[in-house]
């Protein structure tokens, strides 16, 4: 919750197809334990003044199967996908920048730089396309 919720919105519907799962966090339990959930981000939602000072990732209201949680610059309301409803007051935390292609906690753009995957390439002899 870290991201502008613009990129959160576009991460969340860029994996939110069969059999992936949309943006996964963990919920820090009483115990000191983490729980994994996964939360579809539906879009922005009003901060309520009262919550103005909350931490990022602190979840301000749990209705159904809906989250609201203080993202950076607000708030977003989610759709838990799977995992145990975090109930208001929990917080949310990533794992950030983990796994095969992380993206840093302190991303700020709306699109990421994705330069660095495209491999450019020379057509060899035969037609085939082999990688520089």
């Amino acid at each position: 919750f870290h991201w502008n919720d613009a990129f959160l919105r576009r991460f969340s519907l860029a994996l939110d197809f069969a059999p992936y799962l949309p943006g996964r966090t963990r919920v820090l339990n009483d115990e000191g334990n983490q729980e994994q959930l996964f939360l579809s981000i539906e879009g922005a939602a009003e901060l309520p003044s009262c919550c103005a000072a909350s931490d990022v990732g602190h979840v301000l209201e749990s209705i159904g199967m809906e989250v609201t949680v203080r993202s950076r610059q607000g708030a977003v309301r989610c759709t838990v996908v799977r995992g145990q409803k975090p109930a208001a007051g929990a917080l949310l935390e990533s794992l950030g920048s983990v796994g095969d292609h992380p993206i840093d906690l302190k991303f700020a753009g709306d699109v990421l730089p994705l330069g660095r995957y495209f491999a450019s390439s020379t057509v060899a002899e035969g037609g085939r396309t082999n990688p520089r």
